[in-house]
């Protein structure tokens, strides 16, 4: 009977050795996903945080695309202003110098039409 009771206190053993085993395996599986997780989760903050950055950026520069299209209609309608405060004065001008034709003979060409008579 001392075969039987040492062969039952060996399986006994056996399976509390398998039983150790696999609690330290479940809870080696269940550290290695709490790091995993822990990793995930700081790596997700990292892009987070990369995520808003680049989307400062990118409002920023719509930012300025705004102000400087703001800031170029502003001085298109200044410009049109100005040019039509000076569209009267700019005709005026040149119809008055259109109009201005000097019909004198300069004397250059008078000496030489003298001398060519002569």
């Amino acid at each position: 009977m001392s075969g039987i009771k040492e062969l039952m206190r060996a399986e006994e053993e056996a399976a509390q050795i398998v039983a150790d085993a696999r609690k330290r395996r479940a809870q080696k599986l269940k550290s290695a996903r709490q790091e995993a997780n822990a990793e995930i989760q700081r790596l997700r903050q990292q892009k987070q945080a990369e995520l808003d950055e680049q989307q400062k950026l990118l409002n920023l520069k719509n930012d300025n695309a705004k102000q400087l299209e703001t800031e170029t209609n502003q001085q298109i309608i200044e410009m049109k202003k100005i040019f039509d405060q000076n569209l009267d004065d700019v005709i005026d001008l040149l119809l008055t110098k259109i109009a201005d034709v000097d019909v004198d003979v300069p004397d250059t060409y008078k000496q030489r039409g003298a001398s060519a008579r002569d």
